[in-house]
């Protein structure tokens, strides 16, 4: 499970992060609670499917996701896509959030090409490619995603 990267980089935006996996039960106690943790973070951790636990979830303003797969250790769900996105998009503040990503399992359709170009629009938002790129010494791309015009 990635917790530490997303909490090193991210603690300075937020503090509340949310952890979800259905075979939590297989980490050991020091690979959740990274060390050193500044007080004001708070660390949730969700044993469920990741569908089910974003309907339970307050508002979410960066969606961070790297390192899965569609194959056997990988959750499996497309979670670039529209289906999942229009979900996670219902979570999120009416003027938008971010979506900070390696582009994990959206190979299909030459989808993360899409995101890069500006092209997908899911419901009543708009994913760009961000101007700052932030996090790209890491490999990842950062994604504003706004209310559509």
């Amino acid at each position: 499970m990635d917790i530490k990267f997303p909490v090193k980089v991210l603690s300075e935006r937020i503090s509340d992060f949310y952890f979800c996996d259905i075979q939590l039960g297989k980490y050991k106690r020091s690979e959740r609670f990274p060390q050193n943790l500044d007080t004001t973070v708070r660390l949730n951790f969700l044993n469920e499917n990741v569908w089910k636990a974003v309907l339970n979830l307050p508002q979410i303003d960066i969606l961070f996701y790297r390192r899965d797969g569609m194959s056997e250790g990988g959750s499996g769900v497309e979670i670039l896509f529209d289906e999942f996105l229009s979900l996670i998009f219902k979570k999120f503040p009416c003027d938008g959030g971010t979506i900070i990503t390696d582009g994990s399992n959206a190979s299909r359709d030459f989808r993360f090409d899409l995101m890069l170009e500006g092209e997908i629009k899911i419901d009543k938002f708009h994913i760009t490619k961000s101007e700052s790129q932030l996090f790209k010494k890491f490999n990842l791309f950062e994604f504003d995603v706004r209310p559509s015009s």
